[in-house]
């Protein structure tokens, strides 16, 4: 695994960019964007995790979108580069209620395997308390499957990341609230082999 060393380094936003450069985050973002949040006219999105905020980018101007991120850096960073047009806030959604407003969307890009299931659920609870009925919560995480190669698993485990579970175990922190859920492998999304899974939960 990553050591604690790195680990501490990355929480600054300028070394955390740089590696999310290295990896080919923003293709991943945009793949991200396109195919699986997919939004649409005048809806609104709450991003758990929001970073340094660079997934907005590919977020249409159309929608009204919110950040959040526990890591104050994170969210000054984001303030400055996207705050002209876009909201960002302190919190952590694994601890608080965020808001009282209900979402269309609310997404998480590779946040639960940074949290273990306690936490996860509690971000879950969140989500789905925030949702409207017919919206969405929808994430990808680096994830486990039995016909991984040895490179593969080994890529994983250094992850920044100590709780990258595999496809039951992420569907196991979602089942109780959402019973309608999708699911979509990819191994394309990063310019290092990783394998990720995107599950999409809709709020009946």
């Amino acid at each position: 695994m990553i050591s604690q060393e790195i680990r501490n380094i990355l929480e600054f936003p300028i070394f955390f960019n740089v590696y999310q450069r290295m990896v080919g985050a923003s293709r991943a973002h945009k793949i991200f964007v396109e195919e699986y949040v997919q939004p649409s006219q005048g809806v609104s999105i709450l991003d758990v995790g929001c970073g340094t905020g660079d997934i907005v980018k590919y977020i249409p101007d159309f929608c009204n979108y919110i950040g959040i991120d526990f890591n104050k850096k994170y969210i000054e960073k984001a303030k400055r580069k996207y705050g002209y047009k876009h909201k960002f806030f302190l919190a952590d959604a694994s601890k608080q209620y965020l808001m009282n407003d209900n979402i269309d969307i609310c997404f998480c890009f590779g946040v639960l395997h940074h949290l273990d299931d306690v936490s996860c659920r509690n971000l879950l609870t969140n989500a789905y308390k925030l949702l409207k009925h017919g919206g969405y919560y929808v994430c990808i995480e680096p994830c486990y499957f039995p016909d991984q190669d040895w490179f593969k698993k080994m890529i994983l485990r250094w992850d920044r990341g100590v709780y990258v579970r595999d496809l039951k175990g992420y569907e196991s922190l979602m089942i109780d609230l959402f019973k309608n859920i999708t699911v979509a492998r990819r191994d394309d999304m990063l310019s290092i082999p990783y394998s990720m899974v995107a599950l999409k939960c809709i709020k009946e």
